[in-house]
């Protein structure tokens, strides 16, 4: 009753969730009956049932979040990830997107997935893709591997935000405009600065507003996409992107500034 009754609070139908009992450990075991290997039957039944399986954005243009990067000695450097949307093959030429404004070319020589070398892709497979001439340092988690020329990377936006109560895993104290939590937006883990709107003083835990973000380095963010604010190993609060803005001049990272340093001192 207390697990239906979450879920009805929750704007789910908790009467009519499919509630299954059973014990993974005795299943495991091979013990028989309801609790053991029946209750996972009754169980996979039930996710046929009730869970519909999703589909696959084969037609948007090809996007993969980068997930990890690894070295391979005499062949180059690969990255894995999930492909959000799109296919892939191999010879295919990519952009490498992301925490700099300019795009990195490369082109796909390779794409494995659980240790079988494969030509193609597809959106929802977690793949490693071998890419030429690229090096592991170049490369930062949460970078996205994109088709040439099909999205934009940007550090403003406006987000719908529900700020999580402490009994929920949230802060118990409010917080003001510049507020600086981290922001997970895919496998992205960028610091974004908070504007709260004007006729609001405080964000309380429990509210729901819309507030301005501008993240640290530029990402490719799609109106839509969700994303995640913590701090200090706590989820503050959860949003979704409800409007791409225009990055302004002064938007510029630290790492870009460093950069121009570097290559002004080669320079000279």
């Amino acid at each position: 009753m207390e697990v239906r009754e979450l879920l009805s609070e929750y704007d789910y139908d908790g009467d009519a969730a499919i509630l299954v009992k059973g014990s993974a450990l005795m299943a495991l075991n091979g013990e028989p009956g309801p609790m053991g290997t029946e209750s996972m039957e009754a169980l996979t039944n039930a996710m046929d049932e009730a869970i519909q399986e999703p589909t696959r954005e084969h037609q948007k243009d090809f996007l993969m979040s980068i997930d990890s990067t690894h070295n391979i000695a005499g062949r180059g450097c690969v990255v894995t990830g999930t492909i959000e949307q799109g296919k892939l093959k191999v010879n295919d030429d990519v952009h490498m997107i992301g925490v700099n404004r300019k795009h990195r070319p490369t082109t796909v020589t390779g794409i494995e997935t659980f240790h079988k070398q494969m030509d193609s892709a597809e959106a929802g497979d977690n793949v490693g893709v071998l890419l030429r001439g690229v090096l592991k340092e170049q490369v930062k988690r949460g970078m996205c591997l994109a088709k040439p020329n099909s999205l934009d990377v940007r550090r403003r936006f406006e987000g719908e935000i529900y700020i999580l109560k402490s009994d929920e895993g949230g802060r118990s104290k409010p917080f003001f405009s510049g507020y600086r939590p981290q922001c997970f937006i895919r496998t992205a883990d960028c610091a974004v600065d908070i504007t709260l709107p004007e006729d609001v003083t405080m964000a309380m835990p429990g509210d729901n507003l819309t507030a301005m973000m501008k993240l640290f380095y530029p990402l490719p963010i799609l109106q839509g996409q969700r994303f995640a604010l913590r701090e200090g190993g706590k989820t503050v609060a959860a949003g979704v992107i409800t409007k791409l803005l225009e990055d302004t001049k002064d938007d510029i990272t630290e790492e870009e500034v460093r950069a121009a340093a570097s290559k002004a001192a080669g320079a000279k």
